[in-house]
């Protein structure tokens, strides 16, 4: 889903993704972060700590349920971007969202979703993470591997059964996937 030459640019719900990860990133002032996460020019931006993070699925049904819950007047947020963090938190609280998948001052690996009206404004909002962020784009930190399993199962409460129920026909880290989705389109029935 990265950013080279903008082929994993989808296009779903009117809106353009991108989906990416920085690894190596450098250590950030929280507070100027704000500037880079406003919405300019149809475009939103938000970034996650990578290593909570269900693969690009995980960022791409966050947005759609987000977006779903504007259209239906079910937002929990009035910005698009906190409405995306509380998805893919599976939260309703804004702080509870941040503490759990907020990017902190010292995190190394940062997922990335920029949505916009415009494909040509995606590439320019990405380019502003990366210079604010510092890191090498690489989408290998959304990747599901099993010390990001356990730790996902753990921050999220999600069971060795629930796992097993949904995993017979999956890897472990493609049931994984699915219960995070399962447990945010919950999220979204229960406003």
């Amino acid at each position: 889903m990265g950013a080279d030459g903008m082929e994993g640019v989808i296009e779903e719900y009117g809106k353009h993704y991108l989906i990416t990860g920085l690894r190596d990133s450098k250590k950030v002032d929280l507070e100027s972060l704000t500037g880079i996460l406003r919405e300019k020019r149809g475009s939103v931006v938000q970034v996650f700590n990578a290593d909570l993070i269900a693969g690009w699925e995980h960022l791409f049904f966050a947005a759609l349920n987000a977006l779903k819950a504007f259209e239906s007047k079910r937002n929990i947020s009035k910005s698009l971007a906190m409405e995306i963090l509380l998805y893919a938190s599976m939260q309703r609280q804004i702080s509870n969202a941040l503490k759990l998948i907020g990017v902190k001052p010292d995190l190394s690996r940062v997922a990335v979703i920029v949505l916009s009206d415009s494909k040509s404004e995606i590439q320019e909002r990405l380019e502003e993470v990366e210079a604010f962020f510092g890191g090498v784009v690489d989408d290998e930190v959304l990747s599901v591997d099993q010390r990001k399993l356990n730790l996902i199962k753990t921050t999220f409460g999600i069971t060795d059964e629930e796992l097993k129920a949904v995993g017979q026909a999956r890897t472990p880290e493609e049931a994984i996937k699915y219960i995070v989705i399962e447990y945010m389109a919950l999220l979204y029935l229960q406003k």
